[in-house]
């Protein structure tokens, strides 16, 4: 089964609004595979969860448990069970342990199953086997099993539900659903394959002309370093974690400062752009999320402010794009996406411009930090613009503008890539 739960316009435009989706801003896929753990402060315009059905492995029998408590005095007292012998008699103490345990475990399969279902900001879909009678104490289904059994008996204007046939290699094997449903499987399963049991990877040594760099660029995160501010400046707590998280917040802030236009910015969308960040960073867990406010703060403060580069944020260019994932085959022909910060055509000129949310130290000439940040980020900006010629046959014969932008200083860097 399929469950899909349609998440409403509104809620969508309020996510949108907010900017949370930070999927593609660390050169990643469209698609992407992970753990619920790894999933946490993000957020996906489509989340699926499969397996829900599967039971997690039962816990081993423990010589010992034991469990601290506030006592009704308020000090703290430790409940400890006695050893348990193998085959002996069960003590009483040791199951209401086991039994508080096992409670612990539902309610953190609970909290876990809440943080995925939360990533999804359009579309959530849930994959599940329909228990014959009810599912498994320890599966992610149990707790979702009282609503969705409901929902697969009279589905709700807000929920689809889909029924996948099991793949067999018997071809006279089948299996039977719901009277009523077959037509409605047939008519879903019209456009699904898997791939066969003999699929092997296929070799990409031989390809001849394709996407493969003879001297490929690992894909490179959001620069992490030189955030520190002039004299006369808020200096603002960040470590190098958060310095890489702002970044990735940031850009996600200038999409957003794209798609609505500079006159759409006004005080009151600052202002919620500023509890967004909040939420954010508060998501995120980082160390010092004041200063990570303080430092998107001025950026976007002197974003808006810069007259003389405010056109690059015109949404109203020709083939205007914002975090363009490209993909590619490197040198040992493993699949890459580099994505571009900002592109689109002027005057029959292709501009890539990438954004660096930094600025130099109080020490050091800001002559001196344009040439090293120039010299640093000219092979990224080459092999974007290399790939855009590869990529689309027109851009060959269109003349390439690179170009590193720095919000902080309100600076557009013409690079010659």
């Amino acid at each position: 089964y399929c469950a899909q739960n349609r998440i409403d316009s509104k809620s969508s435009h309020q996510a949108q609004d907010a900017g949370t989706n930070l999927t593609n801003l660390d050169a990643a896929p469209a698609i992407q595979i992970m753990t619920i753990h790894k999933a946490k402060g993000l957020e996906f315009d489509t989340v699926i969860l499969p397996g829900l059905d599967r039971r997690t492995r039962n816990a081993d029998s423990e010589l010992l448990l034991w469990r601290e408590r506030v006592a009704a005095n308020g000090r703290t007292q430790l409940l400890l069970s006695p050893p348990q012998k193998l085959g002996g008699d069960k003590d009483q103490t040791y199951e209401h342990l086991k039994r508080e345990e096992s409670l612990k475990g539902r309610l953190e399969n609970t909290r876990v199953l809440y943080v995925a279902c939360t990533r999804a900001i359009k579309h959530l879909h849930l994959l599940f086997n329909e228990p014959e009678k009810d599912p498994g104490s320890n599966s992610l289904l149990a707790t979702l099993w009282p609503t969705l059994k409901k929902e697969l008996e009279e589905p709700g204007p807000e929920c689809l539900i889909t029924y996948h046939s099991a793949q067999s290699d018997d071809a006279n094997h089948s299996t039977s659903l719901p009277a009523g449903d077959q037509a409605a499987s047939d008519n879903a399963h019209r456009f699904q394959w898997r791939l066969p049991a003999t699929w092997i990877k296929p070799d990409f040594t031989n390809m001849g002309d394709t996407l493969v760099e003879n001297n490929p660029l690992e894909d490179i995160n959001v620069n992490a370093e030189g955030l520190s501010l002039a004299d006369g400046d808020p200096e603002p707590l960040i470590n190098n974690d958060d310095a890489r998280l702002t970044g990735i917040l940031f850009h996600r802030t200038l999409q957003c400062l794209v798609r609505d236009g500079i006159a759409q910015w006004d005080t009151a969308r600052i202002k919620r752009q500023h509890q967004v960040w909040q939420h954010q960073t508060g998501e995120l867990n980082m160390i010092y999320p004041d200063g990570a406010v303080e430092i998107m703060a001025l950026a976007l403060k002197n974003c808006l402010s810069d007259t003389v580069n405010a056109w690059i944020f015109n949404n109203t260019l020709e083939d205007s794009c914002c975090e363009l994932a490209l993909g590619y085959l490197d040198q040992h022909s493993r699949a890459r996406t580099a994505v571009l910060d900002r592109t689109f055509i002027r005057d029959g000129e292709r501009w890539i411009i990438d954004y660096k949310l930094s600025r130099p130290d109080p020490d050091q000439a800001l002559d001196d930090f344009l040439v090293t940040q120039t010299r640093q980020y000219t092979p990224q900006l080459r092999h974007y613009s290399e790939l855009f010629s590869r990529s689309d046959p027109e851009a060959k014969s269109m003349p390439i503008k690179t170009a590193l932008y720095f919000p902080l200083l309100s600076h557009l860097e013409l690079v010659s890539a």
